[in-house]
């Protein structure tokens, strides 16, 4: 029953559809925007100069170009994908540490 009510809302305020499949396929790139938002705030909250935002965008870059290695019909590249998420926040690490000793 609750589901039928739920339908019944959703075409009386013409709420798009929301599947677990569209969930599966929107989470990762929702989730690198947030931190790559989260992560270019941190500048707002500590001073860590012009390199840190430089590597955060070249990160985001890097991020986006993950996004577009891995499709729902070719998981052929999911290894390499994970690989790079690694190298991003190791990158991101040794760029804060040094942002942070040179300030």
């Amino acid at each position: 029953m609750p589901a039928t009510i739920t339908k019944v809302v959703h075409r009386q305020h013409g709420l798009p559809k929301v599947t677990v499949k569209n969930l599966k396929r929107r989470a990762p790139r929702v989730l690198h925007v947030i931190t790559v938002v989260c992560l270019g705030l941190m500048a707002a909250v500590v001073p860590l100069g012009p390199i840190y935002l430089a590597v955060v965008a070249g990160g985001a870059a890097l991020l986006a170009y993950e996004q577009s290695l891995v499709s729902a019909d070719d998981l052929s590249r999911v290894k390499f994908a994970f690989d790079l998420n690694g190298w991003v926040g190791m990158l991101y690490m040794v760029t804060t540490g040094v942002a942070l000793y040179v300030r």
